[in-house]
């Protein structure tokens, strides 16, 4: 799931919460209203035709009115809560997308580390230099200065761990272990056709414990 949509779908989220509690806030408040009211005999009661075992109850309308206001506003009493735990909810889904923009640019901060692009030394002017590079980049427009600013610190204390990875330094490894690994195949491919020629490795006095090599023996005389 991509980061705009659950950003859309917590925006959504919370904005239904909103209009839920303020209608439950509006209904508590109209019930209250209607049975004080009711209560001081200037509206009229609920009235419901209404009977058990048999026997009508006539204010079976006051009861339920009651009931129903005592209810819709004590409903009401944990909607601070909810408030709070609404706003803890935005603070944490904005923290969580500033650290993944800020996951972003350093992640773009230390591959141009790695390329070699930044050069000054100093740390003012290396974060200064990080953090106008990460500005001009197209996919980190949208990011807060804040955002680059704190991306453009972390990759200037990861410089260090950028240069010894540098993209050159990678390339040169793998080279490295490109050519060993063609130099072991080559020595495999030799090692199975010696035997052919009339040689023999199986004899441990070839080895020179000095050196730690297999030496060369001597093809046996036909």
């Amino acid at each position: 799931m991509s980061q705009f949509t659950t950003s859309y779908r917590g925006a959504l989220q919370s904005i239904l919460q909103t209009i839920a509690l303020a209608c439950l806030a509006a209904l508590a408040l109209a019930a209250l209203t209607l049975t004080v009211l009711a209560a001081l005999g200037v509206e009229p009661w609920l009235t419901l035709n209404a009977s058990f075992g048999g026997h009508d109850l006539p204010k079976a309308g006051l009861y339920a009115q009651i009931g129903v206001t005592l209810l819709l506003v004590s409903l009401c009493f944990f909607v601070p809560a909810n408030a709070r735990m609404m706003r803890l909810e935005r603070s944490h889904r904005s923290f969580t997308l500033s650290m993944n923009d800020v996951v972003q640019a350093y992640a773009l901060a230390h591959k141009s580390d790695r390329a070699g692009v930044f050069t000054l030394s100093s740390e003012f002017d290396s974060v200064r230099e990080r953090i106008a590079h990460l500005r001009q980049h197209p996919d980190l427009a949208a990011l807060e200065p804040d955002v680059l600013e704190v991306a453009g610190q972390m990759s200037h204390v990861a410089r260090n761990l950028a240069r010894v990875y540098s993209d050159e330094a990678v390339a040169r490894a793998k080279a490295f272990l490109q050519q060993r690994q063609e130099e072991c195949a080559a020595l495999r491919d030799l090692r199975d056709i010696l035997p052919a020629l009339g040689y023999d490795f199986g004899d441990a006095q070839h080895v020179d414990p000095q050196q730690n090599v297999v030496q060369m023996p001597a093809k046996p005389a036909k």
